[in-house]
């Protein structure tokens, strides 16, 4: 897993020879920062950090790419436990039509629409 499209100002990151580095990089989850703005299988330099600031920025980022895939590997986890298996085999399903709930209080008698309101033949306007 990747941070991609980032950019440093060159006050951040040394290549491997030492030559201060600026322009579009990103940060792998376990190989730190490389250059280009995106991950490949082409090969490409890795970055290192030129100071504590840098070295902090990295370590925030590396660390939240881990929780990010532990907290995707623990979503598909739960996915697939709660998922997985298909309702029918899950346990029996209810089977029948549903038994009608009466109150008691409402046996023996219909039920009625509540009153009409009457007009009191007043209409009142807005003013406007």
């Amino acid at each position: 897993m990747t941070r991609e499209n980032l950019v440093t100002n060159g006050f951040e990151f040394v290549t491997p020879d030492g030559v201060a580095y600026s322009g579009p990089y990103h940060v792998h989850h376990s190989k730190g920062a490389m250059v280009g703005a995106t991950h490949s299988d082409a090969t490409h330099d890795s970055l290192f950090p030129f100071n504590n600031g840098a070295e902090d920025k990295l370590e925030i980022i590396q660390k939240s790419l881990r929780d990010e895939m532990r907290l995707n590997a623990d979503h598909k986890a739960m996915f697939k436990r709660n998922f997985s298996t298909p309702f029918s085999q899950q346990g029996s399903a209810p089977t029948g039509s549903p038994t009608p709930v009466t109150r008691q209080r409402d046996q023996g008698r219909q039920m009625q629409p509540p009153p009409r309101r009457q007009s009191t033949g007043t209409s009142y306007s807005s003013g406007y």
